[in-house]
């Protein structure tokens, strides 16, 4: 079977060792090996800086949503303690004040929890 009309070519051929060729298939095959573990090692690390965040993000969630939880209950503190001076007919703007700066602090916090709910909600979103 004549692979090539080239003297030099068939003098390359039939020199050729086989062992060689073995060893040069193990080469690459040891290559594309080192390259799959790298590439999966890189994977699993932006998999990990994904977890790291999403667990982050969990976390201040949690911790904006305790803190609306605590405000809620201190405005219907305020509110209570209002409703009595209104009964007594004493320091009402004084209370009054209060229960204003009771919903203010529950303004911001709804937002807080909002942003903080939303920047979750974009973490865990599906990537491809």
């Amino acid at each position: 079977f004549d692979i090539s009309t080239n003297p030099i070519v068939k003098e390359i051929l039939r020199e050729w060792d086989v062992a060689d060729t073995d060893r040069l298939l193990n080469n690459l095959q040891l290559e594309q090996e080192k390259r799959a573990t790298a590439q999966a090692e890189y994977v699993q690390m932006k998999c990990d800086a994904i977890q790291d965040k999403i667990t982050a993000a969990e976390e201040e969630f949690k911790q904006f949503e305790k803190q609306l939880m605590h405000a809620f209950t201190e405005l219907n503190k305020r509110i209570y303690e209002h409703d009595m001076c209104v009964l007594k007919g004493s320091h009402v703007e004084v209370t009054l004040q209060t229960v204003h700066d009771a919903e203010d602090v529950v303004t911001v916090l709804k937002v807080k929890v909002d942003d903080a709910r939303r920047s979750l909600q974009l973490l865990r979103l599906p990537r491809h």
